[in-house]
């Protein structure tokens, strides 16, 4: 094929993939319906929930949140008979690891997750290449954007565990030990007999040079802390949610971001100006390419694209941050009785971790940073 047939045809599948981009800017969403589970394709074109699909949707994350692992909930959901998205009863770890991360149960949707450079080419995952679009209350939620935030939390903190087969607990990778910085891990005692207790303790505990003093914890011991903890918390919440509001101001303030991204907007405007000139003007000649002139405004254009990406990347990852913090303040602020029982609710979604230094010396750190 000669150059002037390879620019050509380079250019019919850009128009073809820019059309595509255009319509997520404009946020239209494109999925595969008849295999997507708990919506149906409505008839102006959107998402409407497929009531049947949507009690599997809501179980899959209640289960989580309850602390089990993607592969029993996967064991759970063939033993109930539950179908996938496609009308299989056959389930993996993988694909209710899928369901969890995916944004639109909770009526969202981030569009050009993955992405194609050419109309042959093979879709890559978009690690930033090219531009994402989010889109917010898009259609109506499953679940709710409280339950899937804590869901996306719990899988970071449980990242690390996902590969194993074995029921994982709400405490895993959550207490960590004072002395060596090691997560504990359990261990059932007097596994066969009517004395069955399970504990935590440090993973690293004979590991070391230096044995780690750090005592072990039975589960009802890790409740009662937390319990205590929580309950100093909401004393002191009044104390607390100023704080955290000012630093939600300071995560707002995308001033000068916001500036820089006009800027670059401007420039992309400019270097999409001289190419929509060139093409217009004339035909791609064999010369023009030679020469380096195509190339230059190519890259001109190509810079200014990735440059007002990346701010776009950068505002929307803050202003994404200063909403779960919104939504962990708006939580805090409704807790104005003291509990007397262990919540697995408020563990996981205001709980980042406990470290325990000795029997008497524990510290809970609260995902606002806070430690008690």
């Amino acid at each position: 094929m000669s150059s002037l047939a390879q620019e050509e045809s380079r250019s019919i599948s850009e128009n073809i993939l820019w059309g595509q981009r255009k319509r997520m800017a404009d946020g239209k969403i494109s999925l595969a319906y008849s295999s997507f589970l708990g919506y149906d394709k409505g008839e102006d074109g959107g998402l409407v929930i497929n009531p049947e699909q949507a009690k599997t949707v809501r179980y899959i994350f209640k289960s989580f949140l309850e602390g089990k692992t993607p592969y029993t909930i996967s064991r759970e959901l063939m033993d109930l008979g539950y179908k996938t998205g496609t009308g299989r009863t056959t389930w993996g770890a993988e694909s209710v690891v899928r369901i969890l991360r995916n944004e639109k149960y909770a009526g969202n949707a981030v569009l050009q997750k993955t992405y194609k450079t050419d109309l042959l080419s093979k879709r890559k995952v978009n690690n930033g290449e090219v531009q994402k679009y989010f889109v917010s209350d898009s259609h109506e939620a499953i679940i709710s954007e409280e339950e899937y935030d804590m869901a996306q939390q719990e899988l970071e903190a449980r990242k690390n565990s996902l590969r194993q087969h074995s029921a994982k607990s709400i405490f895993t990778d959550r207490i960590i030990c004072g002395d060596c910085g090691t997560a504990y891990g359990s261990k059932v005692w007097h596994s066969t007999d009517k004395y069955r207790k399970v504990i935590w303790k440090c993973n690293a505990k004979f590991k070391n040079e230096q044995k780690c003093s750090t005592p072990h914890l039975t589960e009802d011991e890790i409740k009662v802390v937390f319990v205590k903890a929580l309950n100093k918390f909401i004393v002191n919440k009044d104390n607390i949610i100023p704080d955290l509001k000012a630093i939600r101001a300071m995560l707002m303030d995308t001033t000068q971001l916001e500036k820089q991204l006009t800027e670059a907007q401007a420039e992309l405007d400019v270097a999409a100006g001289l190419l929509n000139s060139y093409f217009n003007g004339k035909p791609i000649t064999e010369e023009d390419v030679a020469s380096g002139r195509f190339e230059a405004m190519q890259e001109r254009y190509n810079i200014a694209k990735q440059k007002t990406d990346s701010l776009t990347n950068q505002i929307n990852d803050l202003k994404n941050r200063s909403q779960r913090m919104q939504r962990f303040i708006s939580k805090v602020e409704k807790l104005n009785t003291q509990f007397d029982s262990f919540s697995p609710e408020m563990w996981l979604g205001l709980a980042d971790h406990m470290t325990v230094y000795s029997k008497d010396k524990i510290t809970v750190t609260f995902r606002c940073g806070t430690e008690i």
